[in-house]
């Protein structure tokens, strides 16, 4: 679970900005936060940026989703410049490095992990009471936490072969280093959908009739907009093209993934392309499938979101972050949606959802706490300002 993600430095952010998924404790309802006995603290289920156009919503999803493939997919050239996006309104910022840092909750650990770089190289990386690495000096690990002789002398091998434009943590993991796997893996359950985003990890079922699974029918049919399911056909592709979609399946880290109306799952070492055919019925009662030309931009934008919420709904370990939610969506769809993950009963998982919207109706007092309500700004000097609305006064 995600506790704080903090930038500095990246893109219209010029100054340090920090997300906090902790929850103010004089703040009310408390039956949907998620309780973490161990360091007596409670995480919000959900935290929602609002701000204008330009204001820097975008900037700061993008950050998370840059962390992500940094950790996940490297640097794949030797010589590569690493994509980082310095503030570019002021010339001494082009000079100084970005630093992003998060504080995760996995299997009854915090785990707080920092990293400082410009495009040519990693600067700066630290995994509290684990590692820390600095440019120029040999690394530092910490041998409560790496129990083995044998464990540290493969750490120091992998030191070595580290290059300066990729992280530790990258290469560790790939050279089985099995102690940092549960922080690689908690980067694998995190989602980042932007509006330009072409893929949605999703869960399939394989069942044509159900492919995103039941539930996701149900939303689908909760939703109101007169789908009865969805409908999978099986497409056969040429061995190239079904080698570049399991080679995007890795990347995604999933099992599934959702582009338009393409369905790309694994299937007994393999993998499969289905086509989804929309089923409505008729005044008679029975059904018709449309093509996904028949569907407005809005429907097709809720059908990507609705497999996203349901697994939200269930409460799938994971954190899904989601740029301009409303985007396409009726008002009162997009807070069903969110209102759908938000039940009065308590969590009943660990999933947590971050989204950005230009709609303040979705910070209602009624459905987002002020805890949950994030406000994005741009100071005089055009830098990204991040404020929570429970430090503008009294909750």
């Amino acid at each position: 679970m995600l506790i704080t993600f903090a930038l500095d430095n990246w893109k219209s952010f010029r100054d340090r900005a920090e997300l906090r998924m902790t929850a103010v404790s004089a703040v009310r309802p408390r039956e949907r936060l998620f309780f973490v006995p161990e360091y007596r603290m409670r995480l919000l289920p959900v935290a929602a940026l609002h701000g204008r156009n330009a204001s820097g919503k975008t900037a700061f999803v993008e950050a998370l989703g840059f962390l992500r493939d940094l950790v996940l997919r490297g640097t794949p050239n030797p010589d590569g410049k690493i994509p980082v996006r310095p503030f570019k309104l002021e010339s001494e910022c082009l000079r100084r490095p970005t630093r992003l840092e998060l504080k995760t909750f996995i299997d009854g650990r915090i785990w707080s992990y920092r990293v400082s770089l410009t495009p040519e190289r990693i600067l700066d990386e630290r995994l509290t009471l684990a590692y820390e690495r600095r440019e120029g000096e040999t690394m530092r690990f910490d041998e409560a936490f790496f129990r083995s002789k044998n464990e540290l002398e493969q750490l120091r091998l992998i030191e070595r072969s580290t290059r300066e434009n990729q992280l530790f943590l990258t290469t560790a993991v790939q050279c089985n280093a099995v102690r940092l796997r549960p922080l690689y893996d908690w980067f694998a359950r995190l989602s980042v959908l932007t509006p330009r985003c072409g893929s949605v990890p999703v869960e399939a079922s394989g069942d044509p009739k159900h492919p995103l699974g039941e539930a996701v029918t149900q939303m689908m049919r909760d939703s109101g907009i007169g789908l009865v399911r969805l409908e999978a056909v099986r497409v056969e592709g040429p061995a190239d093209r079904m080698g570049l979609l399991g080679e995007r399946l890795a990347l995604l880290g999933s099992d599934a993934f959702l582009a338009e109306d393409m369905l790309v799952r694994r299937e007994g070492g393999g993998v499969v392309l289905e086509r989804l055919r929309p089923i409505l019925k008729n005044a008679r009662g029975e059904e018709t499938a449309l093509s996904w030309s028949d569907l407005s931009d809005g429907t097709r934008r809720l059908l990507a979101l609705v497999p996203v919420f349901a697994q939200l709904k269930e409460g799938v370990d994971g954190v899904f972050v989601i740029d301009d939610l409303e985007l396409g969506l009726h008002p009162n769809v997009s807070a069903w949606l969110v209102k759908s993950v938000l039940g009065a009963e308590g969590p009943a998982g660990r999933a947590q959802l971050v989204f950005t919207t230009h709609d303040a109706n979705l910070l209602d007092a009624e459905l987002i706490r002020p805890d949950e309500a994030w406000s994005v700004g741009k100071s005089a000097a055009g830098a990204s300002t991040l404020r929570s609305a429970a430090d503008f006064g009294s909750c």
